[in-house]
């Protein structure tokens, strides 16, 4: 399971770029966000083949931010032996 983890962060980090991208988005529909950094809890759920069947994010951006974000989160697959859950935190940064 350790490696599993390890391997759901390293594509979340990865992905930081994709994921800034969908939050540029969002502070251009959402006042609330800018000038301060947010910290995104992210959890995904992945099934016994490695897919992602479900993620959410913590806080909850909404609208332009949640669609942006599941064409990206879409992507992630996990080697793992049995349906798992994993959680990273991204902190994103208004530009």
């Amino acid at each position: 399971m350790a490696n599993a983890a390890k391997a759901f962060i390293a594509q979340v980090e990865s992905s930081h770029q994709a994921i800034q991208h969908c939050y540029e988005q969002a502070l251009r529909t959402n006042a609330d966000l800018a000038g301060h950094p947010t910290e995104l809890a992210v959890v995904a759920l992945f099934d016994a083949h490695g897919a992602n069947t479900s993620t959410s994010t913590t806080p909850a951006l909404g609208g332009a931010f949640d669609a942006c974000f599941a064409q990206v989160a879409a992507k992630w697959t996990v080697t793992v032996p049995a349906a798992m859950t994993f959680k990273a935190n991204v902190t994103l940064t208004p530009q």
